[in-house]
C-alpha cells in the first residue's frame, strides 16, 4: 500500500480506530498475513498462515500483538478472520433442518451451508451461508453517543414467516422475521442504522428491495430478544429484524450495509429454518 493509499483509506474512514490489512499468498498455498495497523500507522498486531484449499487443510503459523493490545480481544477477532477464509469442509450426514429439535451445533454443522439454506460460504466474498457470520465494522455514529467504528459480528440465524403475530398483521401476507447474533469481540459497538445508509434489506426474488420494519413489522420484538442497541465490549446480544412480504418474496436475500460501507448478503431460507426456531416461535406466543 502506498502513502497516498494509506491517506485516502483513513479519510474514507474517519472513525475507524484499527486497519485491518490482508497481503494475500504470492503462490498457492503460501503464507498469507493479517495485519492490523493504529490510524498513526502503528503495527499493532500480525496473524501468518497458509492454507490449501485442495487438500482441505490450513494452518496459523505466528500470531502476535503488541503489549498496548494484549487482552483486548483482537488476538481472537483475527483468528476469526482467518477461519472465515479456511479450506470449505463437507458433510455428509443428512439431517431435517427444519426439524425444532435440531441442537444449534448439528444445524450449524449441517444446514448452514447447504444451498437451500442459503449463501455459498466462500472466503473473500460477501456472500454468506446463512447462518454464518460476518465480521462488520459498527456504525460510526451510534444512537447512544458511544464511540463508533468498532468490529462487530453479525450472524442471521434463523427465520420464521407469519401472517399475524403479536398483534400485529401483515399488510402484503405474511412477516418473515429473522434472529440476528451481534457479537462486540473489541469494543462496544452497534448495528449500522439507514440513518447512516446502512441497516438491513430485503431483496426479493424477482430483485424488488424492501426496508426492515415497514407497515407493522417494526413492531415486532419477541420475547427474549432486543431490537438493537450497542453491545457491550465482549458481549453478544440477541436481536430480531422482520419485513412484510408477499408470498413470493419468500426465498430471497437479506443484505447488511455496515459502517464502512461494505454489504455483506445471507441467501434466506423460503421455510420456517434455524436453530432458534423453537424459542423464537415461543417469543411470539400469547397475546397481545
Amino acid at each position: 500500500m502506498t502513502e497516498d493509499q494509506w491517506w485516502w483509506l483513513r479519510i474514507r474512514h474517519p472513525r475507524t480506530r484499527c486497519f485491518f490489512l490482508h497481503w494475500p499468498e504470492a503462490t498457492p498455498a503460501s503464507h498469507q498475513n493479517i495485519r492490523v495497523y493504529s490510524r498513526d500507522g502503528i503495527d499493532w498486531a500480525r496473524l501468518v498462515r497458509k492454507v490449501c484449499h485442495a487438500c482441505k487443510r490450513g494452518v496459523i503459523s505466528k500470531i502476535s500483538l503488541t503489549p498496548d493490545v494484549q487482552r483486548q480481544g483482537l488476538g481472537s477477532l483475527l483468528i476469526d478472520r482467518a477461519l472465515m477464509d479456511g479450506p470449505a469442509s463437507s458433510n455428509s450426514k443428512e439431517v431435517d433442518c427444519t426439524d425444532q429439535s435440531l441442537s444449534q451445533a448439528d444445524w450449524m454443522k449441517y444446514c448452514s451451508g447447504k444451498a437451500d439454506t442459503g449463501g455459498d460460504g466462500r472466503a473473500g466474498t460477501q456472500t454468506l451461508a446463512f447462518g454464518k457470520a460476518a465480521m462488520t465494522v459498527g456504525a460510526q455514529t451510534p444512537a447512544d453517543g458511544s464511540a463508533g467504528g468498532e468490529a462487530l459480528e453479525v450472524a442471521p440465524t434463523t427465520v420464521v414467516y407469519q401472517a399475524e403475530t403479536m398483534g400485529s398483521v401483515s399488510v402484503n401476507g405474511t412477516f418473515a422475521i429473522i434472529t440476528v447474533k451481534d457479537r462486540a469481540p473489541a469494543g462496544s459497538a452497534a448495528e449500522s442504522a439507514p440513518i447512516e445508509l446502512g441497516g438491513w434489506q430485503w431483496i426479493a426474488p424477482d430483485g424488488q428491495a424492501l426496508a426492515e420494519g415497514e407497515n407493522d413489522a417494526s413492531s415486532i420484538t419477541p420475547n427474549g430478544f432486543s431490537g438493537g442497541g450497542t453491545i457491550p465490549a465482549g458481549a453478544y446480544k440477541w436481536r430480531t429484524i422482520a419485513f412484510d412480504l408477499t408470498e413470493k418474496q419468500r426465498g430471497g436475500t437479506i443484505l447488511y450495509t455496515d459502517g464502512d460501507g461494505a454489504t455483506f448478503r445471507w441467501k434466506v431460507p423460503a421455510k420456517d429454518s434455524g436453530p432458534e426456531l423453537a424459542q423464537l416461535k415461543k417469543g411470539m406466543e400469547g397475546n397481545y
